[in-house]
């Protein structure tokens, strides 16, 4: 069976990322691995994830750099104040 991630695994509002085969390997361990992350603190998943970063290519920030921009945009945008939030009609 050959298993892809998209934007229904992956989260709200991501269109634009490329089907792509996930190694069954990874798809047997994952879930495993995410509950083990979700135990720690936070410092200790920055942590893990800054050195998760330092192991990854150019091209695999990239990826990571696509699909986090449109969640700290929306975080940007809940973030400002309820009168710019106004759809207002000229």
């Amino acid at each position: 069976m050959t298993t892809f991630y998209n934007e229904e695994s992956m989260g709200e509002g991501i269109e634009e990322i490329p089907r792509r085969e996930l190694s069954a390997t990874y798809v047997a361990e994952r879930d495993k691995n995410l509950l083990k992350f979700e135990s720690w603190t936070e410092i200790d998943q920055v942590d893990y994830m800054e050195n998760l970063l330092l192991r990854m290519c150019h091209y695999q920030h990239g990826q990571i750099n696509e699909f986090l921009t449109p969640m700290l945009q929306r975080d940007f945008i809940t973030l400002l104040p309820s009168e710019f939030a106004i759809n207002r009609k000229l």
